[in-house]
């Protein structure tokens, strides 16, 4: 009696999740992401003037970098949301004053070349908002759920003339909220908009993206979108405030 009871609980369960949450899905793409940065960083700072300012005294310019992702959609389980965002700027510059990166001072007036990587990865559990889809026509789905992201930073300096070079690496692990809405007024067409956010003790990571997608044949799909990041770091020593952002193209299948 027991075990008819408990197939019949999780048959009425099942008749009672949305037919998307009953389905398998798979979505993976990779494109091509052009990078625009802006902002400053410091590490072991005594003042303001410390920072290095990324393109005014660092040089930084716009660089274009590959990504990835791939979504799984599973029955009544989270669904996993994977991401690869490799980022990395180099320039040569200088400052009108001596600063301080590190246990280290550089001269004013002095050349130096800088890098700075900002590898990111991202993991993401999330649900359907139930009844989203049947309330708009399958046309809007609402998906809501928890990120952790994984950055790996690397900032260096060096001073040829001088002889000065100081460098730090750093790996950070970031929870954050996701939200995402896919509408798709059409079969052919769709658009994507994705939020991962968290702010606490003077961070702050903000990450956005617009995609617009368009099937070419089966499968088979194309997309272009913006992407645009906000961050503010205040940890390891390390300080500084990093805006990222530009255009994307994207290729992949989904089933």
């Amino acid at each position: 009696m027991m075990k008819k009871t408990t197939c019949l609980l999780a048959a009425i369960i099942l008749l009672a999740l949305p037919a998307k949450a009953l389905a398998l899905g798979f979505e993976v793409a990779v494109g091509v992401w052009s990078q625009s940065p802006s902002g400053d960083i410091g590490y072991e700072i005594d003042s303001s003037s410390d920072l290095v300012d990324l393109k005014r005294d660092a040089g930084f310019d716009r660089e274009s970098r590959f990504l990835g992702r791939a979504k799984l959609e599973l029955p009544i389980i989270p669904n996993i949301y994977l991401q690869a965002t490799p980022m990395e700027f180099s320039g040569k510059g200088d400052k009108s004053v001596n600063f301080q990166f590190g246990d280290q001072t550089f001269d004013a007036d002095v050349d130096f070349k800088s890098k700075l990587t900002l590898d990111q990865y991202d993991v993401a559990l999330y649900y359907g908002v139930p009844l989203t889809g049947l309330a708009t026509l399958g046309t809007v789905n609402i998906d809501l759920g928890l990120n952790l992201r994984f950055v790996s930073l690397k900032a260096e300096i060096d001073q040829p003339d001088t002889g000065f070079k100081e460098s730090k690496s750093a790996t950070l692990t970031v929870p954050m909220l996701y939200a995402g809405v896919q509408i798709s007024p059409v079969d052919r067409f769709g658009l994507d908009l994705e939020g991962r956010y968290i702010t606490y003790s003077g961070n702050r990571y903000l990450d956005l993206v617009a995609r617009l997608k368009a099937k070419i044949t089966g499968p088979v799909f194309a997309a272009a979108g913006w992407r645009y990041q906000d961050i503010k770091i205040d940890a390891r020593d390390i300080e500084g405030s990093l805006k990222v952002s530009g255009p994307f193209l994207e290729t992949g299948f989904t089933f």
